[in-house]
């Protein structure tokens, strides 16, 4: 990578010390149906819910968002600023895709503004953004991203790259939004 390389992707992104080992491998699935019993389950299309076979529920410091994608990448606790990171890299790599993505250089600015927060706690102006953060976080880390809330479930695959084979599930995330509690979980 050359230096002028290097100094772009430094613009702007929080200089943080050695990156954790991101492990992405084949999680043991739970078979039990105890997640029926999950204070959240409800929250999720009813449809759907017998098809939930594990839920991980992140604090809900305003960085919940991106907890639960450095959880799926196996990150350790303060993995949610390695993603911030680095979807902020993935906006300012890709100026010109995101300017077409978000229909315009203002709706850029305001998701890199979401993403510059590094404080313990993130206020609402630094939430996660969805849809714009899923697309983003599909294409930065090679994976399908299916959003699931009661008002809408999408899916986002990679903009760059082909989509990973869907025989390795470790490649797919699948993120609830609960709108009673403001927050995300992870399934």
């Amino acid at each position: 990578m050359s230096d002028e390389t290097t100094q772009k992707r430094q613009a702007g992104v929080l200089q943080l010390g050695k990156r954790p080992k991101m492990v992405v491998q084949r999680s043991s699935v739970l078979r039990s149906r105890s997640m029926g019993a999950h204070k959240y389950i409800d929250e999720l299309p009813p449809f759907l819910t017998p098809f939930i076979l594990n839920v991980h529920d992140v604090l809900g410091d305003g960085h919940c968002g991106f907890r639960v994608v450095a959880y799926f990448l196996k990150m350790t606790n303060f993995g949610w600023r390695y993603v911030r990171n680095d979807l902020l890299i993935e906006i300012e790599e890709h100026p010109d895709l995101n300017e077409r993505v978000f229909y315009g250089w203002d709706r850029v600015e305001e998701v890199k503004t979401s993403l510059q927060c590094h404080s313990y706690t993130a206020g609402k102006e630094h939430w996660m953004i969805m849809p714009d953060m899923e697309f983003m976080i599909s294409s930065c880390y090679k994976i399908i991203v299916v959003h699931i809330s009661r008002q809408q479930c999408l899916t986002y695959f990679p903009l760059r790259d082909p989509p990973p084979s869907l025989l390795n599930t470790h490649h797919l995330l699948s993120i609830g939004y609960l709108e009673a509690v403001t927050s995300w979980v992870w399934k």
